[in-house]
């Protein structure tokens, strides 16, 4: 029904009916087109009410309309209808294609409270400035509400507004939805007031205006910023699309006849169906369907919007172009797989957005592809934004390819798993949140990856390849990495000193073995060393331990891939073969043998196999020859005959000849295992040679982030130094290039180093043997670096409290977790290594290239010490040049190959004479160390001491000279008795004739010949005369001393 005004004044008009009654009038079902207003006295607005006018000067008189076009209507002000001095409802209603040359070209209420309910206001036009809807002066106590109203479409030229809360007015505006101008506030004097929640406003808060401030406009909750996605715009239809945001999105305590939460906007979206498994599917549609299997939607964002809390989305094959917003709820969305059912960004936005408190949504099955990511400044997310309070959503089993500005950015709680993520920019950014990233793999991101401030991040059972993760927050971060591969490891890491890196056990930095990465098949080939190896408390779907990565292998029907196979060459002609007990056992194991590590061992027959029904854990393998390297593979098989995965290549080399290990410019390298030991005692030592002190300081054994370092000092000496914990530790001085021996140890609270049975450096720190990096030598230094090393040892225990003289020949017992004897005498070009003989598999790898040297010298001397190597060599009991008390001395020489230092060691008498050694007074290898009771030389008759001894003296005529070491074990006697057997001389020292002659015999023993000082006879510091043959001359006598044979 159709009222057209002819353009001769107002379609409808309601003068003034005071009664002293309110009245209320009802106008429903009609279209109102063509009015052209009605004329007023008011100068400056003297048009007015287009399509309706109603003055009826009582503000309580209800002029209500229902169910109306209002349309094609001009006026001053008030294009669409006036409203002076009433209210009313205006519900159901289409108010458009009005126009005004001043202003409210859709309608204008003064002093009125009215009630705007499921209203359309479009294609209405208005000058420059104006105001599209306009209310003044509400009535005191009484609110204007605006109610499921949207505005769209209107021309509002340049500098026009939507909404005008005009002088004196109370405005409430909710559920409804606009496209642009918004809100003007008139006035200064703050009289106008206005209430804005769960509306859809662009902008947000920035668009709403006033000339003074906004201190009594309320900007509310619930409140959005979206493209409200009607049916048609093109032609006017303004119902919303099931994808659309608005649904569901108003105030939770108003409901449309659906029974469900209110939309925004004029028209809700009414469904019958209300889960709780909604299906999406590229048949289906979102103007019409419900959402359940036989009438799916047509987007994901569809059963977003319809579902809720635990409900789930069941996606169909196919692709899906959208950007899709999780708010607020925890649903479950699941494509098919991944390869088949695609969400595409279409190079707008997030491709998925997750927001509010709490979200614990899980998705998963789907490629996620073609975000820009526009929810941070920087436009962050590109593929998955997650900004959340709490709860934390799962992604799993997804690929997320092909997105700028990062696969994901997280800002709150998430975990990640079975997820490929490759070919975007970088794989993520991270602020203030909490994530774990599991079974994920990362590859062929164009750039690296970023951590704000206060991210706490897991990566366990990961793929992390080509990629730098960087920090550069305030605010400390805190990362920890297990059961991983990290290519380029710790490196991968450029963090703040105040980050906290952990690295966890079990990581990784070998080659993945993908099956096709040309065509972007990331899954594992069946010798990918990343089988089996996440964390042993992580399985797969076949039950099998954990693969590393986002893919796994699958075993099912078949033995396990055998794990923990160690080859432990021996000195007996044999190799060990040990592996861990399969679960369940298989009926038997096959051991594959070659001598090419690139052999087809799965073409190979067994080389070795258990007997069938005894599944034994180890064989020795006798069927070997010296100096050539075997590689060993093992599996297990069912009794049926299934057969599992060969374990990965392991190695063993037979060595015989007692050599050591000579390297310039090269190093060892082996990094233990997660669980090679549980302790916190240990102790790490090796025999160390350097054939001559580098110009530069270098490290020479390194583990973890620990190392002891040679600082070349002058005069050819140098200083080992301890780097523990990130303290640098000054250690000892050492003269000589022979062969010397340094140990760490650790009791879990401190740690010595002991140079040649010495304890050097006591540090307040410890050091760990799981998951370390053991390093000898050094290729990273500025210069050429040369040593020999044997005889290394790690050991859960410490084997070392107090000084010792150190023995080589070590055996494998109950403490050794390694064990390296550096016997093989020759290198393998193709594995060079040297073997670890403790069963721990701890094989160190030698590396080296171009012109670096390894080569193979004789072994460290295994020497007997049952017999002391310090033996006491020359006495000066009786001087001549001064007296007693400042010219007695006594010779230790030291027979031994390493160098030995006196500190704590005891001289003392079968009397009360005792003194105990202070310092750390060395006795070179085969070397002097002269102990005086005066090292003064201007009072000691020019005698040079390194060490000047108290509280002991020598008798004249006889008297015992005893040496103990440090645990009160006496090592050396000599027993001089006045003549009767040992020499008795004055002015002259007593000569041991050769060091190893028995000195506890006097005829072992002759006067010294040669003058020292400043005139007494003796050799201290040096060969003795006898021992060397010094000739005496004299004016009469030719004298020999005695010619001895042997060696010194």
């Amino acid at each position: 029904t159709i009222i057209d005004g002819d353009s001769s004044g107002s379609v409808i008009k309601i003068d003034s009916s005071y009664t002293g009654n309110a009245v209320s009038y009802l106008i429903k079902n009609f279209t109102l087109t063509n009015g052209s207003g009605t004329q007023t006295n008011d100068q400056n607005e003297p048009i007015r009410g287009g399509a309706i006018y109603a003055a009826t000067l009582n503000n309580n008189d209800m002029v209500n309309l229902d169910s109306l076009i209002i349309q094609n209507s001009t006026a001053y002000i008030g294009a669409g209808f006036y409203y002076h001095s009433c209210s009313g409802k205006i519900t159901n209603t289409i108010i458009r294609n009005n126009s005004t040359p001043f202003e409210a070209a859709a309608g204008m209420i003064n002093h009125g409270y009215p009630y705007f309910k499921n209203v359309t206001i479009t294609n209405n036009t208005l000058n420059d400035g104006g105001n599209l809807l306009r209310f003044d002066s509400t009535p005191s106590g009484d609110t204007t509400v605006v109610n499921n109203t949207t505005f769209i479409n209107n021309n509002l030229g340049s500098d026009g507004y939507a909404l005008n809360i005009g002088w004196g007015s109370n405005v409430k505006i909710i559920n409804s939805s606009f496209d642009e101008g918004q809100i003007n506030i008139d006035g200064t004097d703050n009289s106008c007031v206005g209430t804005i929640l769960y509306s859809n406003v662009p902008g947000g808060n920035d668009s709403i205006y006033s000339p003074g401030d906004l201190s009594n406009f309320t900007w509310g909750t619930g409140n959005i910023d979206v493209d409200p996605m009607f049916v048609d715009t093109a032609n006017g239809n303004y119902h919303l699309l099931a994808s659309s945001q608005l649904i569901n999105a108003g105030h939770p305590d108003s409901t449309d006849s659906d029974g469900t939460v209110t939309d925004i906007g004029a028209y809700p979206y009414l469904n019958s169906y209300s889960g709780p498994t909604w299906y999406i599917s590229e048949s289906g549609n979102d103007t019409t369907a419900t959402g359940t299997s036989t009438d799916p939607f047509r987007s994901i964002q569809a059963g977003i919007n319809f579902s809720s809390d635990n409900d789930s989305i069941t996606v169909a094959a196919g692709t899906y172009t959208e950007n899709i917003i999780i708010d607020n709820k925890t649903i479950d969305i699941a494509g098919v797989d991944p390869n088949s059912t695609i969400i595409n960004g279409n190079n707008t936005g997030s491709v998925i957005a997750l927001h509010g408190s709490p979200n614990a949504s899980k998705i998963s099955g789907f490629t996620i592809t073609g975000g820009t990511g526009i929810y941070t400044s920087d436009g962050e997310g590109g593929g998955i934004y997650i900004g959340l309070v709490s709860g934390g959503p799962v992604i799993d089993n997804c690929i997320v390819t092909g997105n700028s500005e990062g696969a994901f950015f997280f800002k709150g709680e998430s975990t990640i798993m079975n997820t490929l993520i490759h070919g975007n920019d970088k794989s993520f950014t991270h602020y203030t949140t909490t994530t774990l990233l599991k079974n994920c793999t990362f590859v062929n991101q164009s750039a690296g990856s970023y951590l704000g401030d206060n991210v706490n991040l897991t990566y366990l059972n990961c793929i992390v390849m080509d990629e730098n993760i960087s920090s550069s927050g305030g605010s400390p971060s805190i990362l920890n990495v297990s059961y991983s591969l990290f290519e380029n490891g710790t490196n991968a890491f450029t963090l703040n000193p105040n980050d906290n890196l952990t690295w966890g056990p079990g990581n990784l930095d070998v080659v993945p073995m993908f099956m096709d990465t040309t065509n972007g098949d990331y899954t594992l080939q069946m010798d990918s060393p990343l089988i089996d190896a996440g964390h042993p408390d992580s399985t797969d779907a076949d039950g099998t331990r954990a693969d590393i990565g986002a893919y796994y292998y699958d075993q099912s029907g078949q033995p396990a891939r055998v794990l923990g196979f160690v080859t432990t060459p021996t000195d007996s002609s044999e190799i060990i073969l040990t592996w861990d007990a399969l679960s369940p056992e298989p009926d038997h194991y096959a051991i594959y043998r070659h001598t090419d590590k690139n052999a087809d061992f799965y073409s190979l027959n067994p080389h070795i196999s258990s007997v069938a029904g005894n599944a034994i854990t180890i064989i020795d393998d006798n069927q070997v020859t010296e100096d050539i390297t075997y590689y060993y593979r093992i599996r297990g098989i069912a009794a049926e005959g299934d057969e599992g995965l060969l374990a990965l290549l392991k190695h063993g080399r037979l060595g015989l000849d007692s050599t050591s290990l000579y390297m310039q410019s090269a190093y060892l390298t082996h990094t233990t295992g997660t669980g090679l030991d549980a302790g916190s005692s240990y102790t790490l030592e090796a025999f160390v040679r350097f054939p001559e002190f580098p110009t530069d300081p270098f490290y020479f054994l390194m583990f973890g982030n620990h190392s002891l370092q040679l600082v070349p000092l002058e005069n050819d000496q140098a200083r080992i130094d301890l780097h523990l914990s990130g303290t640098d530790y000054e250690g000892i001085v050492i003269a000589d290039t022979s062969w010397h021996h340094v140990a760490l140890t650790t009791n879990g609270s401190t740690t010595t180093l002991w140079v040649d049975g010495y304890a050097a450096i006591n540090a307040t720190a410890v050091f760990t043997v799981n998951n370390r990096m053991l390093q000898f030598g050094n290729s990273s230094a500025s210069t050429s670096l040369s040593i020999r090393i044997d005889d290394a040892r790690l050991s859960n225990s410490v084997r070392y409290s107090s000084g010792f003289i150190p023995v080589a020949g070590f055996s494998v017992d109950a403490n050794t977790l390694g064990y390296w004897a550096f016997d093989e005498g020759s290198t393998d070009e193709q594995t060079p290594a040297t073997y670890d003989r403790s069963g721990n598999g701890l094989h160190l790898s030698i590396e080296h290239e171009g012109s670096d040297v390894v080569a193979w010298y004789a072994g460290v001397p295994v020497v007997d010490i049952s017999s002391s190597p310090l033996v006491i060599n020359e006495i000066m009991q009786n001087p001549s040049e001064v007296s007693d008390p400042q010219g007695e001395w006594i010779e230790i020489y030291n027979t031994y190959f390493t160098p030995l230092y006196l500190k704590d060691y005891v001289l003392s008498d079968d009397g009360s004479d005792d003194h105990t050694i202070a310092s750390a007074v060395v006795v070179p290898a085969g070397g002097y160390a002269v102990l005086a009771s005066n090292a003064d030389t201007a009072t000691n008759a020019s005698l040079i001491a390194n060490y000047e001894f108290s509280g002991f003296s020598l008798g004249n005529s006889n008297d015992e000279v005893l040496l103990s070491d440090p645990n009160g074990v006496e090592i050396d006697r000599v027993a001089y008795d006045n003549g009767t057997t040992f020499p008795d001389p004055s002015g002259a020292s007593m000569e041991l004739i050769a060091p190893h002659y028995d000195n506890s015999l006097g005829n072992s023993w002759t006067v010294a010949v040669t003058e020292y000082g400043a005139g007494d006879l003796g050799s201290p510091g040096r060969r003795n005369d006898a021992f060397s043959g010094a000739i005496v001359l004299s004016d009469s006598v030719f004298s020999f001393g005695g010619a001895v044979e042997g060696n010194e």
